[in-house]
């Protein structure tokens, strides 16, 4: 064997070798203490406790993100309903037992309307009847679900939707001091001593306007935390590029590193409808895009929860489209219908982006995700289950590909080990097998998807 053939064979062996592992790169800092979550969301047929045993392991997913309308669930002063009066200490005993904490949404407003039981609704955010009744309200609430710990309580959800006014802003801000100082109070109390921690949830927008910063700074002066939603979407519910993502996180993140305060993402999605120019890679991108955004501020933004782990039904959404005030508006409707990082049809299926999550999440640490797709095997078999054949591997120029079970694939594509897409393929036929020339593609390590199936190959030469 001549030395050029040995080296090739060296070089071919080391590189099969990182098929085994993760897509880690060196500019990827590890997790530390930050946290990382998939919003639960589950598929048509779907049972909870498999969508919550799914989303925390391939999520990392250890925050449960809890939400209720305030008339909803209480009847009188201090009263919860008989429903909620039941269910609410089964949960808290449920996520207790699974070693998962909560962060609490108490939306007094909620983007678009003031969420608030008809007989106070009408007072002002700086009465003390309003403070005082919210507390004992939360004060029950907690007590139901205890001993779940929570950590955080966000007093109102994207509250810049309707708190644009500057005195009452400053209104609103003291009636978040005082009931944050009351609920902290019995927290404290009913957890012998743990703290509780509280803020409220801006939208990026508001928080990243500059006509509105100041604004939206004063008001979390207050706050132990910034909390905030981003969906990578602009005006027409179109999506922007994830790299424009990227760069609004770290926006944000520089806008309020002075501050001195961990930033809660308590929502982070993209949606996928090609009626908003979006595609299934775009989301997969965008999740590697927030990730290295985040990279860059590892100490500032503290948690990534994204949403959603599935689709919603159509009927879901024509209801919240009617909520919002868009009940004809085709864009936002497809915006909340495709926000998933799985299908909704039946069990469901994988769209690419979880599997970046997957990846994204384990090389840095966050846990066990499941990226590693067992490529250096003949056969190879990805999280839903699909078998494939990908030969030859290390490949030099051709890449064939054969799936073990027949399905409808209309296109592949390849990402490298940094998880960017460098290649597309168009397949007419449905499943058997078909060829990809890989001859342009640098010396390394590449993942291939198609419809529900996924594996890694090594091009060597």
């Amino acid at each position: 064997m001549s030395f050029l053939t040995k080296t090739r064979a060296l070089k071919a062996v080391f590189l099969a070798f990182l098929v085994t592992l993760s897509f880690a790169s060196d500019a990827q800092v590890p997790a530390g203490n930050r946290k990382v979550g998939l919003h639960i969301g589950q598929s048509e047929t779907e049972p909870f406790d498999t969508a919550m045993a799914s989303s925390r392991s391939q999520g990392c997913t250890n925050i449960y993100h809890l939400f209720f309308l305030w008339p909803e669930i209480e009847v009188g002063p201090g009263q919860i309903t008989g429903y909620w009066d039941t269910l609410l200490p089964l949960f808290g005993q449920y996520i207790n037992a699974l070693g998962m904490e909560v962060e609490l949404n108490f939306p007094v407003i909620n983007t678009v309307k003031k969420e608030i039981p008809t007989d106070i609704a009408g007072l002002a955010w700086d009465d003390t009847v309003l403070s005082n009744r919210s507390i004992r309200y939360l004060d029950t609430l907690l007590s139901n679900i205890f001993p779940a710990k929570v950590t955080l309580l966000n007093i109102g959800n994207e509250i810049d939707g309707i708190l644009t006014d500057t005195l009452e802003v400053e209104a609103y801000r003291l009636y978040f001091q005082r009931v944050s100082e009351g609920v902290k109070q019995h927290y404290l109390t009913l957890h012998g001593g743990d703290t509780l921690r509280t803020g409220m949830t801006i939208m990026f927008d508001g928080l990243t306007d500059p006509s509105r910063v100041a604004l939206y700074k004063r008001l979390n002066s207050a706050a132990d935390v910034i909390s905030t939603t981003y969906y990578g979407t602009g005006a027409g519910f179109l999506v922007k590029t994830p790299q424009q993502c990227g760069q609004d996180i770290r926006l944000l993140a520089a806008t309020y590193a002075a501050e001195g305060k961990p930033i809660f993402m308590q929502e982070i999605g993209y949606p996928t409808s090609p009626t908003l120019n979006s595609t299934d890679a775009k989301q997969a991108d965008f999740v590697t895009e927030v990730f290295e955004a985040w990279d860059d501020y590892p100490t500032l933004i503290e948690t990534m929860l994204f949403f959603l782990r599935s689709d919603w039904s159509q009927a879901t959404v024509d209801t919240l489209a009617v909520y919002y005030g868009f009940p004809n508006n085709l864009a936002f409707k497809e915006f909340l219908r495709t926000l998933g990082f799985r299908t909704y049809p039946g069990m469901g299926a994988d769209k690419l982006a979880m599997a970046r999550l997957r990846c994204e999440a384990e090389a840095r640490g966050f846990c066990l995700a499941g990226c590693q797709l067992g490529v250096g095997e003949a056969q190879q078999t990805d999280l839903e289950g699909h078998g494939l054949n990908i030969y030859p591997n290390p490949a030099s120029d051709i890449l064939r590909v054969s799936l073990l079970k027949n399905e409808e694939i209309e296109q592949a594509f390849i990402y490298d080990a940094q998880g960017r897409m460098v290649g597309t393929k168009a397949v007419s036929k449905s499943g058997g097998e078909f060829s990809i020339n890989v001859s342009s593609l640098p010396e390394g390590l590449y993942t291939i998807y198609f419809g529900g199936a996924s594996g890694r190959f090594v091009v060597a030469r």
